[in-house]
């Protein structure tokens, strides 16, 4: 949870202004705090404190008071007002009159947040870069060049140039974070919030969240289970293919580099150009493994690394009666990072390697991803005839290796043990595509326009019967015949009978609801799932209801604890990760 550097109330993860006391959370761009500078300058009432260093540090909020502008948003409303004011001028005096600032160029050059912004040349040369977490913003403006002298046709100008620089802070760049070197995460698939922690099965709602802190506002990001794996691993969006858990197994094509570390092109495996998780913690000296249930033994020995050959339809792409193991449930073996250089025929193993591993703090691996296998992994589907299916099933595993984990050396020394699931349901009653921090509208392997298939259309009402037809009015009698001379009158027509009633028309069926856009104005996730944090460093029985969260910010949080850079959408600055307000116990 972020708090506010004036008061230390609590901040949201997107909040802009503190609530309580009015504080902006960072420095206001470098041309707007100028300007606010130069009208402070003119409409500040005097101040009763001397000048010089110590009368600098005094307190802030007296300084503002002092002010006739009390707080940097009323200071941010006169700064529109004032630029309104200047364009209006403008328009009025025509093409001719000099504004200053609204004819001044403006150049500003941004360093990326999460690095520093090195050395900065004005001539052809090029700034470095280091890895500090804040960044630096120089500003350049020009002002001047209105000042002419006109003599014998010749024309002088001036031209003053004011440097400002400015550092702004990555929000997450101050985070004090517990001396954490294990992580767990344990995956499980299809389900959400409200039907699993939010629901009333008490061990999802009651027993895990009292061990540790619920997070209900955490959200997966894709709509396939697979993608939402690899986002944990990788930061990487999703292509159609992994969005359908890849029911052919090759590679992503053209694999070209994209914005934000994305691997452009469809396909499922990426290539070993794409950053990952694993890659990242060896390279740094930590450990890794898999721990996937359903691997399967081969000579008395625990099969690793399972996965169909490259360019061929998936054999393990559904579960059976006798092989529950599913591919697209062992996100590790996508990543040709992990499959050319060893590391996943040696760390992508079976469940049953965990208890042996967890007996030592040696043996215990960095961080742990443990799935289950599409029998236990809390999907309503099951995974043969007559299996149980749903939480009845996660809830047994869970139960075997939650405790494990927590009996562990590691766990207890500095562990860390997330529990949550890969996505919501994306079809029937339940079906969630919510999304939440910061997320792409669009992302760039999934065609612009693609929707969801739409919802079924409703019956047609029955059509209302007809009413009877009205009984024929009786003939008039013929008259007698007259002389040959005279024609005998028409005898009277009868009356006609009343028409019966117009039967009604059967109501419409309503139509069924269309499933939404890709292209809506909002992102499409997959779904509120939750998550429950447990660890030494976290209060057992807490809970955050103001913050949100996604895949890409369990993965950002642990890169965070094991000192990484951020991979794909997790290096996103605006991305919130868990932090004071999540570690509960720790004290630095």
């Amino acid at each position: 949870m972020l708090r506010c550097s004036t008061c230390d109330a609590r901040l949201a993860h997107d909040a802009r202004y503190c609530l309580e006391c009015g504080a902006r959370r960072g420095t206001l761009p470098a041309p707007v705090s100028e300007l606010v500078g130069r009208l402070l300058e003119q409409g500040r009432a005097a101040s009763p404190m001397a000048e010089g260093p110590a009368a600098k540090l005094g307190d802030d909020r007296e300084h503002r008071r002092a002010s006739w502008i009390p707080t940097t948003r009323a200071a941010a409303i006169a700064v529109l007002a004032t630029l309104g004011f200047g364009v209006a001028v403008g328009a009025g005096v025509g093409t001719g009159a000099v504004v200053e600032l609204a004819s001044a160029p403006l150049i500003v050059v941004r360093a990326a947040l999460g690095q520093s912004a090195g050395s900065t040349n004005t001539g052809g040369g090029g700034g470095g870069s280091g890895g500090g977490a804040g960044g630096t913003e120089t500003v350049t403006q020009t002002v001047g060049g209105g000042d002419s002298n006109s003599g014998g046709g010749s024309t002088a100008s001036t031209t003053s140039t004011t440097t400002t620089t400015t550092t702004t802070t990555n929000p997450y760049a101050d985070l004090t974070l517990p001396p954490i070197k294990h992580v767990f995460v344990i995956m499980l698939s299809g389900e959400g919030y409200l039907e699993s922690f939010g629901s009333t099965n008490k061990y999802f709602s009651k027993t895990l969240p009292k061990q540790g802190e619920l997070i209900p506002s955490y959200y997966s990001v894709a709509s396939g289970s697979l993608s939402n794996e690899l986002a944990v691993l990788s930061g990487q969006g999703p292509t159609p293919q992994t969005d359908d858990n890849c029911p052919v197994y090759a590679d992503v094509l053209p694999a070209n580099k994209g914005k934000r570390g994305q691997t452009i092109g469809l396909g499922c495996i990426y290539p070993s150009t794409t950053g990952t998780l694993p890659s990242q913690l060896a390279a740094a000296g930590d450990t890794w493994k898999a721990y996937v249930q359903g691997m399967g033994t081969k000579r008395g020995k625990s099969v690793a690394c399972r996965h169909p050959t490259d360019g061929r339809l998936d054999p393990f792409h559904t579960p059976t009666a006798k092989d529950p193991y599913v591919t697209s449930l062992n996100p590790f073996v996508y990543f040709d990072a992990d499959l050319q250089d060893g590391s996943c025929a040696k760390d992508d193993v079976g469940i049953q390697e965990l208890a042996k591993d967890l007996k030592k703090t040696s043996s215990t691996p960095n961080f742990s991803y443990i799935a289950a296998d599409a029998c236990d992994d809390g999907s309503d589907q099951p995974c043969k005839t007559g299996a149980k299916a749903g939480l009845a099933a996660a809830k047994t595993f869970l139960g075997t290796v939650v405790p494990q984990i927590e009996r562990s050396p590691a766990f207890k020394a500095d562990g860390l043990l997330a529990i949550t699931f890969d996505e919501a349901p994306q079809t029937g009653p339940h079906a969630n595509d919510g999304s939440c921090c910061d997320q792409p509208k669009n992302y760039p392997n999934i065609p612009a326009g693609t929707e969801p298939p739409t919802g079924p259309t409703g019956a047609t009402g029955a059509t209302g019967t007809s009413g009877a037809t009205g009984a024929t009015g009786t003939s008039g009698a013929t008259g007698a015949t007259g002389d040959t001379a005279a024609t005998g009158a028409s005898g009277v027509s009868g009356a006609t009978g009343t028409s019966g009633a117009t039967g009604s028309t059967g109501s419409t069926g309503s139509t069924g609801s269309t499933g939404s856009s890709g292209t809506s104005s909002e992102p499409v996730g997959g779904g509120d799932v939750g998550i429950v944090l447990i660890s030494p460093y976290i209060k057992p029985g807490s809970s955050d209801l103001g913050d949100q969260y996604n895949h890409f910010s369990l993965l950002a949080s642990v890169e965070e604890l094991f000192e990484l850079p951020r991979l794909g959408y997790a290096s996103d600055p605006q991305l919130p990760v868990f932090g004071d307000g999540t570690y509960t116990k720790y004290k630095p």
